[in-house]
């Protein structure tokens, strides 16, 4: 659900943080990082704190609460990685990555390759790499624990999710040119 959810939860609070909502953004990106929190998958928290820290960033003037709000984006990273799911990984989902390493470095070369092509459009359509950084991350997180691969390995809701994000990216490109 994380998967369709957060890359439209991700645009939603960008724009919020355009206009004179910051306070409900920062209270949003809190409690959704909290509820994050409660579910075992680390990378989904970690993405999502990813693209929120660079959100406020550039939306908070004061000092003192950009640290504030990084500082609790990073407590919540750091107690999802310590308190990981405790599930036995299963090959074909959290592992995908490595059975095509197990197949040859070529296969593993073209995989990754791949991957990084899915990332792609987000850094060079849209000036804000939110996005790219949300996928980038849930992509990267799979090489340093035991969480489901994006876009391939597990279900459709990645998919529709990136499929979101894509659609999103796009119609703010064209705001952004008109």
């Amino acid at each position: 659900m994380a998967s369709i959810i957060l890359p439209m939860l991700i645009v939603y609070l960008w724009r919020l943080s355009k206009s004179n909502y910051l306070p409900y953004v920062i209270g949003f990106m809190i409690l959704i990082g909290g509820i994050l929190l409660l579910q075992p998958d680390a990378g989904q928290i970690t993405a999502f704190a990813c693209a929120s820290t660079i959100i406020l960033w550039r939306a908070i003037e004061n000092p003192k609460w950009q640290y504030i709000t990084l500082i609790i984006l990073t407590l919540y990273v750091f107690t999802s990685w310590i308190y990981i799911d405790h599930l036995a990984p299963v090959p074909y989902v959290e592992q995908i990555i490595f059975l095509v390493a197990d197949m040859g470095s070529m296969l593993l070369i073209l995989g990754v390759g791949a991957l990084l092509l899915l990332v792609y459009p987000f850094f060079i359509t849209w000036k804000k790499d939110i996005l790219g950084l949300y996928f980038l991350m849930t992509i990267l997180v799979t090489f340093f624990g035991h969480f489901p691969m994006p876009i391939m390995g597990y279900g459709i809701s990645p998919i529709i999710g990136y499929l979101i994000a894509m659609t999103a990216t796009q119609k703010i490109k064209m705001a952004q040119t008109n």
